[in-house]
């Protein structure tokens, strides 16, 4: 009786997150397409809806070009994950503009511009199964020649080839197996 009761109080959170109307105001006309993939924030501050208290960003200025890589540093809480999640409009920023190759990102189709980003965060997961079929995960049409290529820019390939078994190396859960490094 009591597992009923809990299921029920999860399900119905779980309806009331599944139907909340995202805040982002999709723009699902646009033809723009991301051509270059320069990435510069100009002025950028960010609330959280409804927070109280300081911004969690203020005038942030940054661009980032083709190629450059950029890491985020800080204490827990200090904003490096918001940061990067205004990228492809999970949040919109509150103050100033995140403009990819010159464009605000609120300028492109929701859809269209995550498609066209590649995200590593700190905490990398993956699944039980080949390396080939992790990385096939977001797309499970790619070529096996797609994913060496996206391993390569990735700079995994060199690892990824040493194991004995190379992309058909089958994998723990999370991939225990690993270094955290390996993962991400």
């Amino acid at each position: 009786f009591m597992m009923v009761s809990r299921a029920q109080v999860s399900a119905k959170r779980v309806r009331e997150v599944l139907n909340t109307e995202s805040s982002i105001d999709r723009n699902e006309t646009s033809v723009l397409s991301v051509t270059e993939g320069t990435v510069s924030f100009e002025n950028v501050s960010f609330s959280y809806p409804e927070a109280a208290g300081d911004s969690v960003l203020q005038g942030i200025n940054l661009e980032i070009k083709k190629g450059e890589f950029v890491a985020f540093l800080g204490a827990t809480g200090s904003g490096k994950s918001t940061l990067v999640n205004l990228i492809p409009r999970f949040y919109d920023v509150t103050a100033g503009a995140v403009k990819i190759d010159g464009h605000d990102v609120r300028e492109y189709a929701t859809a269209s511009l995550r498609s066209e980003i590649g995200m590593v965060l700190q905490e990398a997961v993956l699944f039980s199964g080949t390396i080939m079929e992790n990385i096939k995960w977001g797309n499970p049409d790619a070529t096996d020649e797609e994913a060496v290529k996206a391993a390569k820019i990735a700079q995994a390939d060199d690892f990824v080839s040493s194991f004995a078994d190379g992309y058909e190396t089958v994998l723990g859960q999370r991939g225990l197996s690993l270094s955290g490094g390996q993962k991400q």
